[in-house]
């Protein structure tokens, strides 16, 4: 579970071990000693056939106001488990209204990923999200989110891949440019720590006159380039 800064909010996430075994959710607004909650948990993850998700866990803005969750979905043949993959979802939080958005699986390499743990920016527009690699070592992606809908990293990122990468964690600033995660690698504590890095694109909307302007990427405060775009009838 968490809660907001001001202690008058708070949304838990949990595994429904059921025939289905989901993810549920369910968000409270907290007044004195006395918390209301929603009168129905929210079924966080979708009901697959086959597919199992468990070990969830939740980020949620200082304000209580957006929330965003990932689990591991693990694929079931038989007695066997062959796939681990990653499913995450996003929220805007009104009073217990959880307000979750249809659930995602994060990038193509998360397919062999398990115990995802998530941080948000403080305003719950930025997330970060780290996990264990089944084949051992610690990968990281990033998204942006709008309302309830992020746009994740198109693929995890390795931030060390010899660890055991076991029980991963994830702190973010309140910003969202700073990340440190930490996690067991067997004999030793593992650590990182990164600048998250922001790509601007550019898009001559109609213009042209052999102008270009390729991506320009930064992780500080950096001036735009200056436009190389013309079209005709424009200054």
């Amino acid at each position: 579970m968490k809660i907001a800064e001001d202690g008058k909010a708070a949304t838990a996430i949990w595994y429904q071990f059921s025939d289905e075994k989901l993810v549920q959710a369910s968000s409270a607004t907290i007044s004195s000693a006395v918390s209301s909650w929603a009168g129905a948990a929210t079924n966080v993850s979708n009901p697959v056939a086959n597919v199992e998700s468990s070990e969830p866990n939740l980020g949620l803005s200082s304000d209580g106001t957006r929330a965003t969750a990932v689990w591991t979905e693990v694929l079931r043949v038989g007695m066997d488990r062959p796939t681990h993959g990653v499913g995450t979802a996003s929220a805007v939080i009104t009073g217990t209204d959880g307000g979750w958005n249809a659930p995602t699986n994060l990038p193509a390499s998360a397919a062999q990923a398990q115990n995802p743990q998530v941080g948000l920016s403080a305003d719950g527009s930025q997330a970060t999200a780290v996990v264990k690699m089944v084949s051992g070592g610690v990968a990281a992606a990033s998204a942006n989110i709008v309302g309830n809908v992020a746009t994740w990293d198109a693929d995890f990122t390795s931030i060390d891949g010899t660890d055991a990468g076991e029980s991963p964690s994830i702190g973010v600033s309140a910003d969202g440019s700073l990340i440190t995660a930490a996690w067991d690698g067997g004999s030793k504590i593992g650590s990182a720590s990164a600048v998250r890095t922001y790509t601007v694109t550019f898009n001559a909307n109609g213009g042209g006159g052999g102008g270009t302007m390729p991506p320009q990427s930064a992780n500080a405060a950096t001036a735009l380039a200056a436009n190389s775009f013309t079209r005709t009838g424009y200054p």
